[in-house]
Formats: C-alpha cells, sequence, structure tokens
C-alpha cells in the first residue's frame, strides 16, 4: 500500500519522545534520521556502513522523525493535523530540548520506502564478538567459529537494533549473562536483547512489548535465529502479565517517564544482586534516573554513554 509520511524536525534528545507521539496517533511506522549517528558513521564508520554528508544535510536541529500511515485519502494530512499538534505539544510540555517540531507531509510508495532503507542496512559489528545482520543479508558475510550473530528482519514498523543504546545493551549483555540465567526484556520492539540474551546462554527470556506487532515481528526473529524455544514473548503493558520468576537480569528499553513507573514495581521480580539495564535515556535524563534506581535500593549504579545517550545499570541490593 502507499503511505503518507510526516517528517518532523526535532533534536537528538527528544527523537523518541516524538517517535511514541507519532506511534500514539496511529503511525505505522516510525524512523529517526540522527545527525549525531550519521556524524560517527562518516569519520568513523563500521564494518558495512557508507554514507555520504548529503545523508544528513536535511537535519538542520539534529534528527528527523518520520511517521508513516496507511493512505486513507488525498485529504487525510488535514484531518491528522489537530492530533498531531495536540501529541507534540506534550512533547514540548515533557521538559526535553524538543527543537522547533516543525513537520510537512509527503506521499510515498511503500515499495520505494521499504527498498530505500533495506539499501542503507547492513552487517554492523556490535563488538569483536556480536554482530548484527539484517536477515536478507545472511549468507553474505563470512561466519566466525565462537562468534555471536544476531539475525534481525526489523519489519515496516521497527527500527535496526543499531540505535546507540542498544549497542550499549548488547555490550553490557556480553559481559553479564552467563548459562542457567533467567532474563527478562521489557520493551523488546525486534527483540534483539531477549535474543542477544538466549544467544550468549541464558537458560529462558521472557521478552514482552505492548505492541502486538512487535510481539510479532520479534517473535520470528527468535525462529530466525533459532532461539525460539527459549523465548517466551507475549503482549504486556510493561510488568502487567510478566510472571515473577526471580530474574538475574532486566533489561528495559524505554523512555524515561515509563523507566521511573516501572522501578518501583522491579523489586517483585529482580533477584538479590540482580542487575537491571534501562537504555533509552537521553543526557538531560540521567541524573533523575539515576537518583530513583538509589532510592529504589540499586547499588552500584553506573552509566555508559554513546553521543548524547545513555545505558544506565545498576545491582539489587541483596
Amino acid at each position: 500500500m502507499d503511505l503518507w509520511r510526516i517528517s518532523v524536525s526535532t533534536t537528538s534528545e527528544a527523537a523518541d519522545a516524538v517517535s511514541v507521539a507519532l506511534e500514539e496517533v496511529g503511525a505505522v511506522a516510525v524512523e529517526i534520521e540522527d545527525r549525531a549517528e550519521w556524524e560517527r558513521k562518516l569519520h568513523e564508520p563500521k564494518f558495512g556502513e557508507w554514507v555520504w554528508e548529503k545523508d544528513f544535510a536535511e537535519l538542520k536541529e539534529g534528527a528527523l522523525v518520520h511517521g508513516y500511515f496507511e493512505y486513507l485519502s488525498k485529504t487525510f494530512p488535514q484531518t491528522m493535523d489537530d492530533s498531531i499538534e495536540s501529541r507534540l505539544e506534550c512533547v514540548r510540555l515533557s521538559g526535553l530540548d524538543v527543537g522547533s517540531l516543525s513537520y510537512a507531509w509527503t506521499e510515498v510508495l511503500s515499495e520505494s520506502y521499504l527498498h530505500t532503507w533495506k539499501a542503507d542496512y547492513h552487517a554492523i559489528n556490535v563488538s569483536s564478538q556480536m554482530t548484527i545482520i539484517p536477515s536478507w543479508e545472511q549468507g553474505k558475510t563470512p561466519l566466525i567459529d565462537g562468534h555471536t550473530y544476531l539475525l534481525i528482519d526489523p519489519g515496516v514498523a521497527f527500527g535496526t537494533g543499531t540505535h546507540q543504546t542498544t549497542l550499549l545493551c548488547l555490550q553490557a549483555l556480553e559481559s553479564l549473562v552467563r548459562k542457567d540465567m533467567m532474563v527478562l526484556d521489557i520493551g523488546t520492539g525486534t527483540g534483539i536483547l531477549a535474543i542477544a540474551a538466549a544467544k550468549l546462554g541464558a537458560k529462558k527470556v521472557i521478552a514482552v512489548d505492548v505492541d502486538e506487532v512487535a510481539v510479532r515481528v520479534a517473535r520470528e526473529n527468535a525462529r530466525l535465529n533459532e532461539v525460539d524455544e527459549r523465548i517466551d514473548l507475549f503482549c504486556s503493558d510493561l510488568l502487567h502479565n510478566v510472571p515473577k520468576q526471580g530474574y538475574r537480569i532486566i533489561t528495559a528499553n524505554l523512555l524515561a517517564d515509563l523507566v521511573l513507573r516501572v522501578l518501583p514495581d522491579l523489586d517483585e521480580y529482580i533477584i538479590p544482586g540482580g542487575v537491571v539495564l534501562f537504555s533509552g535515556i537521553v543526557m538531560s535524563q540521567v541524573e533523575r534516573i539515576v537518583k530513583a534506581m538509589e532510592e529504589a535500593q540499586f547499588v552500584d549504579v553506573s552509566v555508559q554513554y554513546l553521543d548524547d545517550w545513555a545505558v544506565i545499570s545498576g545491582c539489587k541490593k541483596g
């Protein structure tokens, strides 16, 4: 089907919040172009990455967030403007540096959209021991014994798994996951963190997302990686449907407000000495999250940064 695309100009700090706002008004797909990431690719390219400066020439304020909507009518943008403005106003009031939040609508052929982002997404090294491979490039990358490969098909509605905080989480999981561990992944998206935990040896992974499409995409990715028997995937609004099984590691790739909402309840799910990893956190929100973790009796709280993003980890006092 053909699509309508809205492109919102904002800052890197507010890009995730704008993405959520567009999803809340019905976007079937969301895509973020972040100037910091483009510049990193230009000056410090990783395996399989190639970029021209023209690729980020339009990112005047730091980021463009594209939301894709079904092509219901020629006048669809006019019917959506009030809802868009209302949700963006909530982002303005969130305390983030949001930039102008100016936006424009364009018509997009869905086939051309899918081919364009697939052409730009290639294998990427997470570390010397882990590589993300898009499902359509399976077989093109030489495999090395003992290396961890994550086959990920983002699907129409989800990211590639190479966002800064996702990369930091994957690197942290490499050092934390051991055999026979129970792992919980809240807001699993494509399932990339859950799949990594399973491939690194976790005995069982519970992975949840509020979006049914996300769960379906994650389930297919788990099957592609042959770890579906060790990952239980289902819909849940945060911890609402999650069994209390004593998790050794909990990952949560969520916006700061959702982190603060879920944090007080984690005591019933994580074992003493267990580790929580919060990602999706911008630099300006780190202090608030760290303080809340310490109040919730997490110790050894630490922060790892990549560009303007952070992953915060802490150990449950026991």
